[in-house]
């Protein structure tokens, strides 16, 4: 009777795999990776069950496999691999130890995978959870949050462990914004996104308090004292009348006329805009919700000048085929110097100039509110800046007020 023998399974590469983890060796394995023209080969410990090295033809990797107990569940025992070091930047010894501990937190029945809240990093948890849960409830300052992050925050933060951040960070982050010029407006937008993101680390549970809560910020002392007079209004718009540019021209006119966001007006379209009704419905503001703007026939008039511009049923299309229209700062500033006005102003002006011309002329402030859209007439008042000319017609006032009782007590005596 013949024995059959069974056939030995032929080796995937031409070489042995088992070895013993030396720098050596490995030096030997990236050229036999690179001579077989192979992209990786896994070596495994000759010594350490479970510890493995990936190999590439430029670089090592050290790999710890594990299995959880049966204890744990049905499906404990699916194998895991986590990765415990790189040749260089660890060495075979440092490696060796991260993996015995990879192995005895897996017996213990510590998953090496699950995240450990004491040593999740706050670049990890940014990505993670709180750039997630800004991205799931539709924060409209996305793009300038990850600036910040990256400009600021990450370089100093995103490799230290959550519970490592401490008050001390924060203010040599403020030392380091004041250092390089940046203003007090900058410097507390950027350490209240950080001190934000730690508010819901503290929510999820992986940490116990916000180390930034008490930390002092540099008072902001930017607050514009000064607005469009009813005068530069007229001009402003005279001289935009006359610009070639008709449709950003046209679009810094409506700003004016309404008190409207640049970018409400940006984001228009002919299908939110009824001109016969002069109702203009804004499918969302600043507050998140939709809002309505009421066109006066000014506003009309602005309208259906750029109403044979659409394109793709925008209302201020962009130049060059763009859809829509880029930040028009220059054509404002261009338009300033065409009606003589030398005094600083921004685009959002505008706003603040439509809000101070409202209440000077008598509209209740919980009107010009309603029509700013804002939550209060708290907020309104922020918008308002008296000029020169009514502070003094009020102490005119005051003064004849004065004159008028003494005239009535000397009459009296």
């Amino acid at each position: 009777m013949t024995t059959q023998t069974r056939p030995t399974k032929a080796r995937k590469v031409p070489f042995e795999t088992v070895i013993d983890f030396t720098v050596a060796n490995f030096k030997n394995a990236m050229l036999l990776v690179q001579s077989h023209g192979i992209n990786q080969v896994q070596f495994c410990s000759r010594t350490d069950k479970g510890f493995h090295a990936q190999v590439y033809p430029d670089k090592v990797t050290f790999y710890a496999s594990y299995c959880l107990p049966r204890r744990l569940g049905l499906h404990a025992r699916r194998p895991g691999k986590v990765q415990v070091g790189v040749l260089g930047l660890h060495t075979i010894a440092q490696a060796r130890e991260k993996y015995l501990e990879v192995r005895r937190n897996a017996y213990a029945g510590i998953d090496p995978k699950a995240v450990n809240p004491r040593t999740m990093t706050y670049g990890q948890f940014h990505e993670e959870h709180y750039r997630v849960q800004c991205v799931s409830r539709g924060k409209k300052t996305l793009k300038t949050d990850r600036q910040r992050y990256e400009s600021w925050i990450k370089p100093d933060f995103a490799g230290l462990a959550l519970p490592e951040i401490t008050l001390t960070h924060a203010n040599k982050l403020v030392v380091k914004m004041q250092e390089a010029g940046r203003a007090a407006a900058t410097i507390r937008n950027v350490v209240g996104q950080f001190s934000s993101s730690l508010n819901l680390a503290v929510e999820l549970g992986f940490l116990e308090r916000n180390p930034l809560k008490s930390i002092r910020l540099p008072r902001v002392y930017n607050r514009k004292t000064a607005t469009f007079t009813l005068q530069e209004m007229s001009t402003f718009m005279a001289a935009a009348t006359k610009r070639p540019e008709i449709v950003a021209s046209r679009l810094l006119m409506l700003l004016a006329l309404t008190g409207a966001r640049l970018g409400e007006a940006t984001a228009a379209e002919w299908d939110d805009i009824d001109l016969e009704s002069g109702v203009w419905r804004l499918k969302t503001q600043k507050s998140g919700k939709p809002g309505v703007i009421y066109l006066s026939s000014a506003a009309k008039t602005v309208l259906r000048e750029v109403q044979p511009f659409q394109r793709a049923g925008k209302v201020f299309p962009g130049c060059k085929g763009n859809i829509t229209l880029s930040r028009p700062i220059r054509l404002f500033k261009r338009i300033l110097l065409d009606a003589g006005i030398t005094t600083y102003y921004r685009i959002h002006d505008l706003r603040h100039a439509w809000c101070t011309q409202l209440i000077e002329a008598g509209v209740p402030i919980e009107i010009v509110s309603q029509g700013a859209r804002h939550a209060t007439p708290s907020t309104t008042r922020i918008y308002i800046q008296p000029h020169a000319e009514a502070l003094m017609a009020a102490n005119e006032v005051l003064a004849r007020l004065l004159a008028d009782s003494a005239t009535r007590l000397a009459v009296a005596a």
